[in-house]
């Protein structure tokens, strides 16, 4: 498809010429490796979710339920497209710290917990509330992403990692 033929195919499709990076699925698509400033959106995302609840009515543990079920799977969802940066996981848990002790995502108040007790479990000393330490989570994520690769798992990424790098 030269000159008209893509024009036709456009038109045809309802489909036009982007370019890099775009968004799919509410992700950035970048061909090179998404550095900090470019998962703002991903903080940006969690603030404004924070923003729409009436955090401030809510007791410590509703607003508990909405971090382990709201947050945590944007964080998910995210941490299984990319290796998320330590700067961008502490800035998402500053935004749940906030949101956790004083009901908004930018005011800070004097934790009555320290958070690494909010995430481990009884077992380790934590209070055992089921909240995901984030770094562990991505390092976790990124494991199990190349176990898939090391045994060949049938995903269609990981038969292009294999053809173009291995």
């Amino acid at each position: 498809m030269i000159g008209g033929g893509l024009q036709v195919f456009w038109r045809r499709t309802g489909l036009s010429l982007g370019s890099l990076p775009y968004k799919y699925l509410g992700v950035p698509i970048s061909p090179k490796r998404l550095f900090s400033v470019g998962c703002h959106v991903l903080v940006d995302k969690m603030v404004e979710r924070i923003r729409g609840w009436q955090g401030r009515r809510l007791s410590y543990a509703g607003r508990l339920v909405l971090i382990q079920s709201m947050l945590s799977t944007i964080h998910s969802y995210w941490s299984n497209v990319f290796i998320l940066h330590m700067k961008v996981i502490k800035q998402i848990e500053q935004v749940c710290r906030n949101f956790l002790w004083s009901g908004a995502e930018t005011r800070s108040k004097i934790p009555q917990v320290a958070w690494e007790d909010l995430c481990n479990d009884k077992r380790y000393g934590g209070l055992g509330l089921g909240l995901k330490n984030l770094q562990n989570w991505n390092i976790a994520i990124v494991g199990i992403l190349a176990w898939w690769v090391a045994t060949k798992a049938g995903h269609l990424w990981v038969q292009w990692v294999h053809h173009v790098y291995l």
